[in-house]
């Protein structure tokens, strides 16, 4: 009697995509264990599926995660919120720099070395505050000209705003100077600097009795609170006759 043998050879699958515990995997799913796997060269030991993250079969996050993930972006909208819209004064308001020429940011050097040594966190005694020495009531002239939203107290923590304050003075000071003449009378930097210790009036006041002696009684020339006078920033910052 003879039998008729109905053991087929088992061929490995070829194809688009061949099944791997239970999913079907296409040829770009495939690892290079995969791939020899498929084709008869493997062992099953060597087939690793890469991870799958998307789709049905992704991992899901658990509700913590989800939480927190959720928590951090509606506080982050509500801090955007705030800096956007909120008129609270102890908040900071960042100030957008302004544009000056190469002497006057060479004046501005010179004079915050002067007044706080560039420290724009320092207060005085009387409370002129910054780099520059700041006083209330010039910070609230500024504040109308320009339209700063902050308050005094912002402002002191608000360097480019202090900055700006500073070169806004200059820009003034130098208009004062060309409109009033005093090109012969005094150098522009010992004007600036008088101006920015005594104010427009006293600026004025002081350039036209400049050249009279220090002793002199109709001379103007007022001392601060730490006995530095007017002719002291003028030789201080130029001035030398």
């Amino acid at each position: 009697m003879s039998y008729t043998s109905i053991t087929k050879k088992i061929k490995p699958m070829r194809g688009r995509a061949f099944k791997l515990g239970g999913l079907v995997a296409s040829d770009s799913e495939l690892t290079t264990a995969d791939s020899a796997n498929q084709r008869g060269i493997g062992t099953r030991a060597m087939v690793r599926r890469r991870p799958i993250t998307t789709g049905d079969y992704a991992p899901k996050e658990d509700f913590f995660t989800k939480f927190i993930k959720a928590q951090d972006e509606r506080f982050s909208k509500m801090k955007e919120y705030k800096i956007a819209s909120s008129t609270d004064e102890d908040m900071l308001y960042g100030s957008a720099p302004i544009a000056g020429s190469d002497d006057e940011f060479e004046f501005l050097k010179k004079l915050g070395m002067s007044e706080s040594s560039n420290d724009y966190s320092a207060v005085n005694k009387e409370g002129y505050s910054g780099k520059y020495q700041t006083g209330k009531d010039r910070f609230a002239g500024w504040k109308e000209e320009t339209g700063y939203k902050g308050s005094y107290k912002t402002f002191k923590d608000d360097p480019q705003a202090q900055e700006n304050e500073a070169l806004h003075a200059v820009k003034k000071s130098t208009s004062l100077w060309n409109k009033k003449g005093f090109e012969n009378k005094i150098p522009l930097n010992s004007f600036r600097a008088v101006y920015h210790l005594g104010g427009p009036t006293g600026a004025i006041k002081y350039t036209r009795t400049r050249h009279l002696s220090l002793d002199d009684p109709k001379k103007y020339n007022p001392p601060d609170s730490n006995g530095t006078r007017l002719s002291d920033y003028d030789k201080k910052f130029g001035g030398n006759k």
